[in-house]
């Protein structure tokens, strides 16, 4: 039995039928002693239990406001005295905050002193600042706490303190009831100022419990050890353990000395086992879909509007968008949506979302998609001008606001988080409008987020489980404890002083003050004595190696020295200590004859006596059959012969089916053909399985166009002064290209915002570089430009392109650039922004990977003739053009004498797709830059061996055919 609660339990037995209280740290801790006093002893009547704030404003609520007073809590001053402080900076006052950021941790040690000063009774008048190491310092905190009096009281507004300081005015009729204080209750000189006035001085403080390291009642002879690698491991064992002694849940206590990993632990592994808990402390914020949903929004504020955490948030299925009807847009439509769309980052470019959704000829279904997003982030970001970050109200406002029309919440917890988030507003009325500089007041709101916990729930239920932390466990005095995480890191207790309150100032400003050491000892002698109410059966462990960290721990001295007193080992060691727990609990493995889950009764089942693997191949087939799959896969891989796993693929009834086929309603591009000559696979996961790339646009701040944007820039420029050059016969001149430039950058400027305006200038001046090099190479050309951006196609009718033989091929397809070179001659151009290099050489066809000149050479002339332009076209010459600074206007020409190889290849092309041929790419170095490259792995190099095998020749004839042609 308890000491502790034997003593409260006598107490309560010598006035058995009068009213007491019992005034304790918490509801819960005076709840949980009177039901263990109930349970160990008998029954308990007419007891109350009380905490010593609440016990105090409920005798002084009325005498309080009789004054006007309103009190105010810690959480509610603390943004008081951060206001307080924003003002002394920015007024310049105080020289002790001059070249200091007012950081969150700045703010609570210098509001820690200020509390500390005012539980003494120290007021402004009486605070010497030569008490001080630097007078500044103390000239400073003397100037605040006069601020801070004369604010409560402009407010009529009562902390703590001044509570205690008012107690001898308030006209309050001291409590008539038995009044019992726990230990550590009365810990400053304004909590005994007011329990001596409101209880009229009767009151009876309870002795602590031993320490469960000193000889007691601690359940010293059962106790076990042992060490695991990771806290899901060390969870994992606590589960075996019960599970094996059949103990039920709520017999159980898991003390969790880690408050964060160690508690996740605990919720994760009941969770996967759906077995109910409860937390003592709850559970951090970010374990519910709104907390996650809530920082995630942070994040993305903090990024400067980059698009990752949202995109996250989409796919975590944390938020969610919704469309006219209330229906749920899928969050892989709107991931695609805004990855597509060229966001990125920066608040300027969301506004492209309304440009997109208004392009003429777009999918309904994507433009209000595209909408309604852009609906979405116009509210988000029209609120947030430049003061938003820099107050705390705003920014909890906007984020509850956030929450209110996106958060997905499921759960009763989920609820919860968004309410104590509107706590958080609601706790800085009292100090008004706070402005904090820079990004202050999202920092400020994202630390006291990241600090909230939900799901709290105090007091043990039955039929669960109960979690609780070094600061609450032991007292609930099941039968079964365990204490996980008692690692060095978790239990030590470093001594440090306030920076702002040193000791040696302590010292000579109140006897009372205390002193960093003694205040340690207290609260490590307030923990081993909860600690030390423990009875029954108890278990300790730590995490000695943290598998995800990649790190050792060492154990706490706590741990080695109950190991030495109940071993008798008085000289043990750590290593000792390490030796006598045995080997290290892993997630899967325990000596404990009892599995956690079926992964562990797997593990162990193709685990021999020596920890060696078995082969359970053929069970683990039998269960899993897409495991049999995926080894066949591995295997056809590595073979030398071709199968369904090399992108060989059965057409069947689709055979006919497909683009290569006239009148099919399907046309080819000359960048579909290529792509298919580069890589089939490639080709196949593109266009036969519409598996698009991930298109998301990437923060650079040294760049405003990527090569894409820039290619159809100079397109556009390009092909704009081609139309006017054309209409007015050759007649224009470089201003008017220049002009024309100009207009063009500044549209793309509006629809594309830049990282800054020198971004701009530095492009802009390289484009219009590029510009004119590209007019310099026009005064040297002989040719006559006719045709720009032909476009080959129809709306909904491909053009039949026939080579000879009556073999015909549908196609679609924007010709750059005809110019003719002599009557009915032609030659035509396909614009390029990059390097030559790729091009160079006498190769026509470049083996299938380059046929967009050939191809698009003979549909030109077809087009010509059929429409009417030239009956006679011929096109005779191609080039590929460079026009920019980076090419000098060199060309690259093919020749248009080989439309028998053209049309050859095509067909055996189009034949290889009918035959399902889809492999991987002949050259390996296709696979550096590819989208699918961690699909495919090294597939292209293990192919290399069987595209050259004879034994596969006939079955790839056509592929490799195409592969020849040079």
């Amino acid at each position: 039995m308890s000491s502790l609660i034997k003593e409260l339990y006598a107490i309560l037995q010598e006035e058995p039928l009068s009213r007491k209280r019992l005034i304790t740290g918490s509801y819960a801790q005076g709840h949980l002693w009177l039901e263990r006093a109930s349970r160990e002893h008998g029954p308990v009547l007419h007891t109350e239990s009380v905490t010593l704030e609440a016990w105090a404003l409920g005798l002084a609520k009325l005498a309080l406001a009789k004054r006007g007073l309103r009190y105010v809590s810690p959480a509610e001053t603390k943004w008081i005295v951060c206001m307080l402080l924003e003002k002394q900076q920015t007024s310049g006052q105080s020289s002790y905050l001059r070249g200091l950021t007012l950081t969150p941790g700045l703010t609570d040690v210098i509001y820690e002193a200020l509390l500390e000063l005012r539980s003494c009774g120290i007021v402004a008048d009486s605070l010497d600042p030569e008490a001080f190491e630097s007078v500044d310092k103390g000239k400073f905190l003397r100037e605040l706490l006069r601020q801070y009096e004369s604010w409560l009281a402009t407010n009529k507004l009562a902390d703590w303190g001044g509570l205690a300081e008012a107690a001898d005015d308030l006209a309050v009729r001291p409590d008539a009831s038995m009044l019992i204080v726990a230990p550590d209750v009365l810990r400053s000189l304004a909590d005994r100022k007011l329990m001596g006035k409101l209880s009229g001085g009767r009151y009876r403080v309870l002795e602590a419990e031993p320490s469960f390291l000193e000889p007691g009642d601690f359940p010293l002879a059962g106790l076990e050890f042992f060490h695991a690698s990771g806290a899901l491991a060390e969870t994992r064992e606590v589960m075996r353990r019960l599970l094996s002694n059949e103990t039920a849940l709520d017999e159980v206590e898991v003390i969790a000395s880690d408050p964060v990993s160690g508690v996740l632990a605990v919720h994760t592994v009941m969770a996967a086992m759906e077995l109910p808990c409860t937390f003592s402390d709850g559970l951090p914020i970010r374990a519910t879909n709104a907390g996650k949903a809530a920082l995630l929004y942070l994040d993305w504020l903090e990024s400067g509007y980059q698009l990752a955490p949202m995109v996250t948030a989409f796919r975590q299925g944390v938020i969610s968008l919704r469309d006219e009807q209330g229906e749920p847009i899928s969050a892989a439509r709107i991931i695609r949506e805004l990855q597509q769309s060229g966001i990125g980052w920066g608040k300027e470019r969301y506004m492209l979302l309304g440009k997109l959704a208004a392009v003429e000829g777009l999918a309904e279904e994507r433009a209000a998609c595209l909408l309604l997003l852009h609906r979405m982030f116009d509210g988000l970001l029209s609120p947030l001008d430049e003061g938003a970050f820099t107050s705390p109200d705003t920014m909890l406002r906007e984020l509850l606001q956030f929450l209110d029309r996106h958060a997905v919440l499921p759960e009763e917890k989920d609820y919860e988080a968004v309410s104590r988030i509107r706590a958080l507003q609601q706790n800085l009325q009292p100090a008004g409008a706070i402005r904090l500089r820079g990004n202050l007041g999202l920092r400020y709101v994202r630390e006291a987020v990241e600090s909230l916990r939900v799901a709290a729930e105090p007091l043990p239920k039955p039929g669960r489980l109960h979690v609780s932390s070094l600061g609450t466990g032991g007292q609930s005095g099941r039968s079964y404890t365990f204490i996980t995480g008692m690692t060095e890191g978790c239990w030590s207790a470093a001594i440090r002083q306030n920076p702002v309150l040193l000791d040696a100032e302590k010292a000579r400003l109140h006897p009372e003050l205390p002193l960093s050491a003694a205040d340690m000892e207290r609260k490590i002698r307030s923990r081993n004595s909860r600690l030390g109410m423990i009875r029954g059966n108890c278990v300790m462990s730590y995490c000695s190696y943290d598998m995800a960290e990649q790190k050792e721990h060492m154990p706490a001295y706590e741990l080695l020295h109950l190991y030495r007193r109940r071993s008798g080992e008085r000289d043990a060691d750590y290593a000792r200590l390490h030796q006598a727990m045995g080997r290290m609990i892993a997630f899967a493995h325990s000596p404990s004859q009892t599995a956690a889950d079926a992964t562990e009764l797997w593990t162990r089942a193709l685990t021999g006596s020596h920890q060696t693997l078995r082969n359970g191949e053929r069970l683990l087939h039998y269960a899993y059959p897409s495991l049999k799959k995926g080894k066949e896969a591995v295997s056809a891989r590595t073979a030398l012969s071709v199968s369904v796993y090399d992108g060989l693929v059965e057409r069947g009834r689709h055979k006919e089916e497909l683009p290569g086929d006239a009148g099919a309603g399907h046309a080819f591009s000359a960048s579909m053909l290529e792509r298919y000559g580069r890589c089939p696979l490639q080709y196949f996961f593109l266009y036969e399985l519409g598996v698009q790339p991930n298109e998301e646009a990437l923060y650079n701040r040294s760049q405003w166009l990527d090569a894409s944007v820039r290619g159809s820039l100079l397109h556009g420029i390009f092909e704009q002064y081609l139309k006017v050059s054309i209409l007015r016969d050759g007649g224009d001149d470089l201003d008017s290209l220049i002009q024309i430039a100009k207009t063009m950058i500044r549209a793309y400027e509006e629809r594309v915002p830049a990282p800054s305006s020198a971004i701009v200038r530095k492009e802009t001046a390289s484009i219009l570089n590029d510009v004119r090099i590209f007019y310099a190479n026009e005064q040297k050309r002989g040719s006559k430009p006719v045709l720009t951006e032909l476009r080959l196609h129809g709306d909904s009718v491909p053009l039949l392109v026939t080579f000879e033989g009556g073999w015909s091929l549908p196609l679609k397809g924007y010709v750059d650039r005809i110019d003719e070179i002599a009557p009915h001659r032609y030659k035509i151009y396909d614009y390029k922004t990059g390097n030559p290099n790729k091009f160079g050489g006498n190769e026509c066809f470049a083996g299938g990977t380059q046929l967009q000149l050939p191809l698009y050479g003979l549909a030109a002339e077809q087009w010509m003739r059929q429409s009417g332009f030239d009956p006679e076209a011929e096109v005779v010459e191609s080039s590929y053009l460079f026009p920019t600074e980076k090419g000098m206007g060199e060309e690259v020409s093919r020749p248009q004498s080989r439309r028998a190889d053209l049309a050859a290849l095509l067909q055996a092309i189009t034949a290889s797709m009918r035959e399902g041929l889809f492999p991987p790419a002949s050259d390996k170095k296709q696979c550096v830059w590819c989208d699918y490259r961690l699909v495919c792995g090294n597939h292209a190099e293990l192919f290399a061996v069987k595209r050259e095998a004879e034994q596969n020749a006939e079955r790839l004839r056509f592929i490799l055919e195409v592969s020849r042609y040079d």
